[in-house]
């Protein structure tokens, strides 16, 4: 039985918050209103895997865990999930497209949302476009 390891932050300590408002980047959307920004920093307190065992959707968390991993299998396997806490589903297949989502889901609106987090302004775009009402929320990571 294939077992895949997600790597997740189970909790985090606020280190400091910010927000500014424009309209600089509505404009430049095309959608013409303010745009509000906050910021909100994180430092990571309680990291954590979640084990889900193949061609299960399902993930459940693997408190306390003790791994003996007799083999490595280099398959990398798509990000996408839906649903929180202890009911989360990832995608089964294998990922194919750029940031690690298969085919299905490389043009979903939370790969999208990733690679507009990462500068890449027509992902942004068309988040945008196929979600107007949404708000986005940027993660960047800080290796120190």
């Amino acid at each position: 039985m294939a077992v895949v390891l997600r790597a997740v932050v189970f909790e985090a300590e606020v280190v400091g918050e910010a927000a500014a408002f424009s309209s600089g980047l509505a404009e430049w959307l095309g959608g013409g209103g303010r745009v509000s920004v906050k910021l909100r920093a994180e430092r990571p307190s309680k990291l954590g895997f979640l084990m889900q065992k193949l061609p299960s959707a399902l993930a459940a968390v693997a408190w306390e865990p003790r791994f003996r991993v007799p083999r490595v299998v280099g398959q990398r396997y798509c990000r996408y999930h839906e649903g929180f806490g202890e009911r989360v589903e990832y995608c089964v297949k294998p990922a194919s497209a750029k940031g690690g989502y298969c085919r299905e889901h490389a043009r979903s609106w939370k790969a999208l949302y990733e690679l507009c987090s990462q500068g890449v302004d027509a992902a942004c775009e068309e988040a945008a476009g196929s979600a107007p009402p949404e708000e986005f929320a940027v993660y960047a990571l800080d290796f120190g």
